[in-house]
């Protein structure tokens, strides 16, 4: 496998542990509104979403536009404030400054596993090969958080959730559950993730960098 020292590492890593970070603030505005001041997205937000009845928090942006960043600390934050927060996050593998794979990370412990990477094993989608282990793990850990968590986190809804694979189990769980849902989302599957919450869900679409 051609990617890089971290991408060969088959088995459990430990990413780093979430801390509280302050407040994180970011430039992005409710989609569907012209332009107008810059909106703060917090834990207070997300929390404020939910007492209100909402069911989910929509990051959307294209590829580098922050959306797993946004994620990691939005959850750093919730989990300072003793919200009973669990979910996936599926930062990237940089080398030479491209993309070659993705971990996925549990939150908030930080143990990782090989997500995908630009060479096989693993089942093809797009460029990338997609290891069913990691597929797994993440699923065991969204199944069980739609059970126990007040708050879940899912980096990222793409097409192959929307054809019912990668993680999509574990998000079935959890959209049958109580849980706040935060999801990332690319930009043009939008509708087709909002249309599982009506206007029970909130967009926030992140600038590109």
């Amino acid at each position: 496998m051609s990617c890089g020292t971290a991408a060969g590492r088959e088995g459990p890593r430990r990413g780093g542990p979430l801390h509280p970070r302050g407040t994180p603030r970011f430039p992005p505005r409710p989609s569907g509104r012209g332009p107008g001041p810059s909106f703060s997205v917090n834990a207070e937000f997300v929390l404020r979403a939910q007492r209100a009845g909402k069911r989910a928090l929509l990051l959307s942006g294209p590829i580098g536009s922050g959306k797993t960043s946004a994620v990691l600390s939005l959850s750093a934050e919730l989990l300072g404030m003793g919200v009973a927060l669990d979910g996936v996050a599926s930062p990237r593998i940089l080398k030479n400054g491209k993309t070659v794979g993705y971990w996925v990370r549990r939150l908030p412990s930080g143990e990782e596993r090989l997500l995908c990477a630009l060479e096989p094993p693993g089942l093809p989608l797009g460029r990338f090969f997609f290891r069913p282990e990691a597929l797994e793990f993440a699923n065991t850990v969204l199944v069980r958080a739609a059970k126990e968590a007040e708050v879940v986190a899912i980096d990222e809804v793409g097409p192959l959730e929307l054809a019912g694979g990668g993680f999509f189990p574990g998000l079935q769980a959890c959209l049958s559950s109580n849980a706040f849902l935060i999801l990332t989302v690319r930009p043009h599957l939008v509708p087709s993730v909002q249309g599982w919450f009506g206007a029970k869900a909130l967009e926030i679409r992140l600038p590109a960098r």
